[in-house]
């Protein structure tokens, strides 16, 4: 239908208000239905306001207003979204019943919150209630949120206009929703989403049930912690399936549990009923989470009110068939990253230690786990019939709470969804498979939804995870199970309605197996090695296939390893640097071992295994070893507060030879979901010059023309440590190093350190921070006792040399300065002394520090913007210095030309901060940036750089 103009409303309004008005003694009759009232009032109203009601363009599953065909369901009646967004939910109801009653605001609010709605409405058309539904339920103040309450007799008042106008399509299509609730009550600090607020409640009871478990019955922290889990874990998935209404009537809710509890205190056994529902879920269910655990021995019934505010807690706030998998994937993340620890007197529950290195617990974002799933297993199955598909094997190495099996799943469910759906109507309804499935696919809102014995028979086939925790392992079969249920309604009937997952998911560490050799107990708790290969515990029958078609997920960074842990890896990674990282552990692992011929390898994993230079090995392994598919890097952070950038990694292990790489460079999170390509650059790389390069460091950043450049560079150019002695400047303090061995009070103390001059065995120093382009500016008067006492003192950086350049070494560009006063320098700085006669230093130290060789320099080490970046020496060494041809006299006056220059551009920074006047500075802040644009005009004569060259440098 045509959108609904202003006017248009204001007379479709009126004629609704006359209508109420006029039957108004009817219409709030007990006996006057609620759907009556959506068919005579709300469906106009916003029919009114340009809603497309009735789908008249026939979007189905993605038309603007979907409705809730059961009142039984506890849903809002409407759901309003744009480009398949949600926006907001309308609960009508008859005028008979009172709209500011407790139950019907909270019905909605629950819905609202839990679905991560902003804003939700009430209406019998008699009134008109809107509701900010961004704070946490709570039955003690159910009106906290409303913006405003309406009545219909004052619908037409121009103010009462301008705010119903709001609600209209065209209106909210441009953000109208954000004016909405800028008139909300709501304080900031009350605007708890779903997850945070989850999140806390879970921390809480594990809390408050560890502290109890370890009162009644000592227990080691592992028993604790799976006491406690696999407890939770049965709460959740029980009101999961109370919200989807998949229980059978005859199975008695947690609710009516609990309040039976509180009606019969004296003759009730909480724990006796509880184990009875576990027992009758099993039966009727299956799966792992209900299998005999100890949870089931604890007497809960020694503290029922705590585990009645629990059972009340989840129902309080939330509604579970809106809360998606994938966000309960990212509670668990977090969640995981504590532990419950047993002392002498309590449980306490902590932060892992590896949590507590990373400086906290960082989930994957779901646009990561899509993408990786979409170049991966989405790659895998095109094409592909569901015979085919049910042979592949997807793995996640370390699974965490799931969240990449559960992308994997979503991917597999929906690819299914479609194929049947396709040939179905290739044959007219007819479903293939029918005979071999427990229970044909079945049409759902015009489209083919697939039976749960299918999306079970997927599960079971597919997919399949470890790791090291067994809280994770338990936490990856339950959002496998909630995700499977997803879509169901009704009670389910039958036996074994959950797969076993026990086989799929597995517990245990996929870089340490069983061959590490006896072990204490402590450290084969800690380790908890898993053998991939083995028949009872591993996967062997995918092993001997040659592996899984595709490995995906978010590897561990930076693990906490002991001794007896890089003893083992040291020996059975051989691609690795000196120092282990758990990630390219992973990825050899994977690459290596796990990915079977022609499959994909696909994980978000730091950068520096392409930057840095002692990863060489690890490089060449990668290059040489499969096909670099893809490599996505993005210019935002990913992961909030971690200071090391990360790369999604797509691989493919198959004959790199002749093989083109890509890389996307992203520009923020909204480029990957635009499918016009805004925001995303994409460069060729032919695999084939990495694979000859012998390991060297990887720059995904340039494109054939500036590689062309760089070459340029190099060929015009002889390295710099042919013309300087380059060395790394003085480590002053450290326990046990210097003459005599420093201890730890004098590294403490810093003794060696002063304000003044003491003797002439005090020099001034600097650090990196004390210099820029050009200039020397101590932050204040240094001096170091200098002498073979200080930890590593480097005479060979010969400090007394008449003239030297100093460089940074923090930062992601080069940053120097010439020295004539004979500072020591710190090692964050890099001392160049030359080591001939020819090149006066003044000319290095403008070819340095100019545009051009920060460029090239990013070619060689390309960590712009990286918060941990640094100038290596290895790659100071390498930066290619335009010689001079002194017989040349238009060669040898390039050269003058450069020393005057720099010599020029170095008084000017002098005199800056006497300056007299701002007139003054700013003058000199002038000529400072046309002699750099002179400079950088001369090196680009010197390397001889074409106008279209000189682009690529200056927008690089």
């Amino acid at each position: 239908m045509p959108l609904s103009s202003r006017a248009q409303f204001e007379q479709q309004l009126a004629e609704l208000v006359t209508k109420f008005e006029q039957g108004r003694a009817e219409y709030t009759q007990p006996g006057y239905p609620e759907a009556e009232v959506r068919s005579h009032f709300i469906d106009p109203f916003f029919e009114a306001l340009g809603w497309d009601m009735r789908d008249a363009r026939a979007l189905g599953r993605d038309r603007e207003v979907t409705r809730e065909v059961s009142e039984k369901s506890g849903r809002p009646d409407y759901a309003f979204r744009l480009n398949n967004q949600k926006l907001f939910y309308v609960e009508a109801k008859a005028p008979h019943v009172p709209l500011e009653r407790t139950d019907v605001i909270l019905q909605l609010k629950r819905y609202a919150w839990s679905a991560s709605v902003d804003l939700g409405l009430i209406s019998d058309f008699e009134e008109l209630r809107i509701y900010d539904t961004r704070a946490k339920p709570n039955r003690k103040n159910p009106d906290a949120g409303l913006i405003r309450a309406l009545h219909y007799s004052d619908f037409r008042a121009p103010a009462t206009l301008d705010l119903l106008w709001l609600l209209s399509r065209d209106q909210v299509a441009q953000g109208s929703l954000a004016e909405l609730l800028k008139l909300s009550s709501v304080p900031q600090r009350q605007r708890k989403p779903v997850d945070l607020a989850f999140l806390d409640d879970l921390a809480r009871w594990r809390a408050e049930l560890a502290q109890f478990v370890f009162k009644i019955q000592s227990a080691e922290s592992t028993d604790l912690n799976g006491i406690v889990q696999v407890f939770l874990d049965r709460l959740i998935f029980i009101r999961v399936a109370e919200d989807r209404a998949i229980l059978a009537d005859d199975l008695a809710p947690l609710q009516s549990i609990a309040r039976h509890w509180n009606d019969h205190q004296a003759h009730a056994s909480l724990a006796r009923e509880l184990g009875e529902l576990f027992a009758q879920i099993n039966l009727r269910f299956d799966g792992d989470i209900f299998r005999p655990h100890a949870c089931e021995s604890i007497a809960w019934d020694l503290d029922a009110e705590m585990i009645i505010e629990i059972i009340n807690g989840l129902y309080e706030a939330y509604r579970f068939d809106v809360i998606p998998v994938e966000l309960l994937g990212s509670i668990y993340e977090r969640y995981l990253g504590k532990t419950i620890r047993v002392t002498a007197t309590r449980a306490v529950v902590e932060d892992k230690p590896e949590v507590r290195k990373a400086g906290g617990v960082y989930y994957t974002p779901q646009y990561v786990v899509d993408y990786i799933v979409a170049q991966t297993v989405g790659k895998l199955i095109e094409g592909k019939t569901p015979a085919q598909i049910a042979q592949l094997k997807i793995l996640d190495p370390a699974c965490g709470s799931g969240s990449f099996l559960i992308g994997a799943y979503q991917k597999l469910l929906d690819y299914h969804a479609a194929y049947y759906a396709h040939r179905a109507h290739e044959r007219g309804g007819a479903m293939p498979g029918q005979a071999r499935l427990m229970r044909e696919p079945r049409a759902a809102y015009g489209e083919f939804k697939l039976s749960l014995a299918q999306k079970a028979e997927i599960l079971r086939n597919n997919l399949f995870g470890v790791d090291i925790d067994a809280q994770a392992v338990e936490i990856t079969m339950l959002s496998l199970y909630i995700k499977l249920l997803e879509g169901e309604r009704g009670a389910i009937m039958g036996q074994a309605v959950l797969p076993r997952l026990y086989e799929n998911i597995r517990c245990g560490n996929s870089l340490i197996s069983h061959d590490i050799g006896e072990l204490s107990d402590e450290d084969s708790a800690r380790i908890n090695p898993f053998t991939m290969e083995s028949k009872r515990e591993g996967f062997d029958a995918i092993m001997e296939t040659g592996g899984f078609d595709a490995v995906i997920g978010n590897p561990p960074y930076g693990a906490l390893l002991k001794q007896v842990d890089k003893a083992y890896l040291n020996s059975h990674y051989t691609f690795q640097s000196y120092q282990l990282d758990s990630y390219q552990l992973f990825l050899e692992r994977a690459l290596r071992d796990l990915v079977k011929r022609d499959g994909f390898f696909g994980m978000i994993i730091p950068n520096p295994w392409l930057t840095n230079l002692l990863q060489t090995h690890i490089r060449k392994f990668v290059v040489e070893n499969s096909r670099i598919v893809e490599i996505v890097h993005f210019q935002f952070p990913v992961f909030p507060k971690v200071t090391v950038d990360t790369e999604i990694v797509i691989l493919q292990k198959s004959d790199p030879q002749g093989w083109q790489a890509t890389a996307t460079i992203v520009e923020s999170r909204d480029a990957l979901a635009d499918k016009t390509g805004a925001g995303i650059r994409r460069i060729s790389h032919p695999q084939d010059k990495w694979r000859v390069s012998a390991g060297a460091v990887i720059n995904i950043f340039l494109d054939a023309p500036a590689h062309a450049l760089a070459r340029k560079c190099l060929d015009a150019g002889a390295p710099l440590e042919s013309f300087c002695a380059i060395n790394v400047g003085i480590k002053p303090y450290q326990v046990g190093k210097g003459k005599p061995p420093q201890t730890r009070k004098i590294v403490e103390n810093r003794v060696y350190d002063s304000h003044r001059q003491v003797s002439k065995l005090y020099r001034a120093y600097l650090r990196g921070s004390d210099i820029g382009r050009y200039k020397i500016a101590p932050l204040e008067p240094r001096y170091l006792k200098f002498g073979a006492w200080l930890a590593e003192p480097r005479p060979a950086a010969n400090f007394d040399a008449p003239e030297k350049i100093v460089m940074r070494q923090t930062g992601d560009s080069i940053v120097a300065t010439l020295d004539t006063q004979q500072y020591l320098c710190l090692n964050n700085m890099h001392v160049l002394v030359p080591t001939q006669r020819d090149l006066n230093l003044r000319y290095i130290l403008g070819v340095l520090n100019s545009r051009l060789l920060n460029w090239y320099y990013h070619t060689l080490n390309p960590e712009v913007g990286e918060a941990l970046a640094e100038v290596k020496k290895t790659n100071v060494a390498r930066l290619p210095i335009r010689a001079i041809n002194f017989a040349d006299p238009a060669d040898r006056a390039r050269h003058e030309q450069m020393i005057a220059r720099v010599a020029r551009i170095t008084q000017l920074h002098q005199q800056l901060p006497a300056a007299p006047s701002d007139a003054a500075r700013t003058r000199i802040e002038r000529e400072i940036n046309v002699s750099d644009e002179q400079i950088d005009a001369l090196v680009y004569e010197l390397y001889g750089l074409t106008p279209e060259e000189i682009r690529i440098v200056e927008n690089g």
